[in-house]
């Protein structure tokens, strides 16, 4: 049975140091609202994997959180790049592990399964395997070399919907978008899940995205995934992402959203 708690409550159980898991994909169902509290709490020296990342890691910059990340982009798409990521990456401010797909889903996979690895061909002929240190190994049935990707265990993951039950069922999404079901991996990879709802009932009778038994806490956090989407509920406000580009300074841009979201 999951707990109910405060958002402030929840982003005060993480630790420093810890493995984060963010759900959610480019501008769509990431927990704004949970990592601005996890940045206004002051976590240092965090992991973070997030696939495909926006705001959710601008945020974390800009509040000194982020140590490590694990990732295959962060950017607004075709609005423009992430400016805080791109300083901290020209300046070697933050250790980026640059991912595939198939590699960043490989190592989720391996630790959702408790296993060491997970073979994949994803990324073979391509820089990514030397890169991140991953090991070459001979298919035991004869299909030849085939890349071996470590478990990549997450101790906590924070994904943001639009309806869960206090028992930390997930509903299912209402819009079927890009990769809408991402977070159930991402939170199956994880020793701890915290889940933000823009609305939290008791009790959810049909199978949803996620059961009580993946989830540990949940989060009652109206409007969490704001100024970004939450497809099906509310679209990203346009206007908030491009003051943010066109910013002369993004960093105080940054902590007057963290200071904003409650």
């Amino acid at each position: 049975m999951a707990q109910m708690m405060s958002i402030d409550e929840a982003a005060q159980s993480i630790p420093d140091g810890s493995h984060v898991g963010v759900g959610g994909v480019l501008i769509d169902r990431k927990p704004i609202a949970m990592l601005a509290a996890i940045a206004r709490h002051g976590a240092r020296d965090l992991t973070v994997s997030s696939f495909l990342a926006s705001f959710d890691v601008e945020i974390l910059l800009a509040a000194g959180c982020l140590q490590r990340l694990r990732t295959g982009y962060v950017g607004f798409e075709h609005r423009g790049g992430a400016p805080l990521f791109r300083q901290a990456y020209a300046e070697s401010a933050v250790d980026v592990e640059a991912h595939s797909e198939l590699t960043y889903n490989a190592g989720l996979e391996a630790a959702a399964t408790g296993l060491p690895f997970l073979p994949t061909r994803g990324a073979i002929g391509s820089d990514v395997p030397a890169d991140l240190g991953f090991s070459m190994i001979d298919d035991p049935y004869g299909s030849g070399p085939i890349l071996a990707v470590p478990a990549s265990p997450l101790d906590i993951a924070v994904v943001h919907t639009h309806l869960a039950d206090r028992r930390g069922v997930v509903a299912t999404p209402t819009v079927a978008t890009f990769l809408w079901d991402s977070d159930a991996g991402l939170a199956r990879a994880a020793d701890r899940v915290i889940v933000t709802a823009e609305r939290v009932v008791d009790r959810i009778d049909e199978p949803g995205l996620l059961t009580g038994l993946d989830v540990d806490v949940v989060v009652a956090a109206p409007n969490g995934a704001a100024p970004l989407a939450l497809p099906g509920s509310y679209a990203a406000d346009e206007d908030t992402i491009a003051d943010y580009l066109a910013a002369d300074d993004h960093d105080a841009w940054v902590r007057t959203l963290i200071g904003a979201v409650e």
